[in-house]
């Protein structure tokens, strides 16, 4: 029997707890994962450190000097952009460039105006608009902890999705409880790509459980309404519960078994 036919004879399942566990290429990406999390917080603190060391040398070492603004223009994306391009002279040479600034500095700037440059003398590649102050310092380091704070979050937060939902199949394929349930429906969702989903619902005791999961393709087609399929749940908790076919993160250990899900 194909290990992602809906419906499937429970005995080949055994007894629980079966000795379950994450298919190879699961374990590697919890690894791959926990090392890209690693590799760019990393990355992100590296850049955190050159920029506070340079801010800070800017502050304490810095040279200001006045520039001329030459041109400025906006770029217009998901947010809008501000840039000035400007040229200021670095002991005998012209140096022109251009910066992003802030809406209301781009806004009180007219081109001909001039404009405040701090350059640090032991490396003139180091430079920012304005003045480097004590305040301006505390803000960029503000933001790069509030950055940090985000990274976390939102990459931890996409880790720690992935290893519950692989923590909830193995739970599942090692101590659910096997059911018969229907399909109640299924419907495509087109974006820039196209999601297919399934709902499907069984009941225990006179309850009944609804719930909806995401399908590849090949499922989709043999998911008709009406049609049974093999749901694992939890007997402490029903409403804990995944189709058979959709434990794909997951394998039992058992010789015999494997060799009946093919593909798995």
């Amino acid at each position: 029997m194909q290990h992602n036919s809906l419906l499937i004879d429970p005995s080949i399942l055994g007894e629980t707890p079966r000795p379950a566990r994450l298919t190879p290429g699961e374990s590697t990406l919890r690894v791959w994962l926990f090392v890209q999390l690693i590799v760019i917080f990393a990355v992100y603190l590296g850049l955190w450190v050159s920029d506070m060391r340079s801010t800070n040398a800017l502050r304490t070492h810095g040279q200001v000097v006045s520039a001329k603004v030459l041109s400025k223009h906006e770029y217009h994306g998901k947010s809008t952009s501000y840039y000035l391009d400007y040229e200021y002279i670095k002991g005998a040479v012209d140096i022109s460039d251009t910066d992003e600034v802030s809406n209301d500095v781009y806004g009180q700037t007219n081109v001909g105006d001039p404009l405040t440059i701090t350059y640090l003398p032991s490396d003139q590649d180091t430079y920012c608009v304005g003045t480097m102050t004590q305040e301006r310092a505390d803000g960029r380091m503000a933001n790069w902890s509030l950055g940090a704070i985000a990274l976390v979050l939102v990459f931890g937060g996409i880790v720690l999705g992935i290893v519950r939902a692989q923590r909830k199949q193995l739970f599942l394929l090692t101590f659910g409880t096997p059911t018969t349930g229907i399909v109640v429906n299924r419907r495509e969702v087109k974006s820039k790509t196209i999601s297919c989903y399934v709902d499907y619902k069984f009941e225990i005791q006179g309850s009944a459980y609804f719930k909806t999961v995401n399908v590849i393709s090949y499922i989709y087609d043999q998911a008709v309404p009406q049609s049974d399929l093999t749901v694992l749940y939890d007997p402490q908790n029903p409403s804990c519960n995944l189709p058979y076919f959709a434990l794909t993160s997951v394998c039992l250990v058992a010789p015999a078994f494997n060799q009946s899900r093919t593909g798995r």
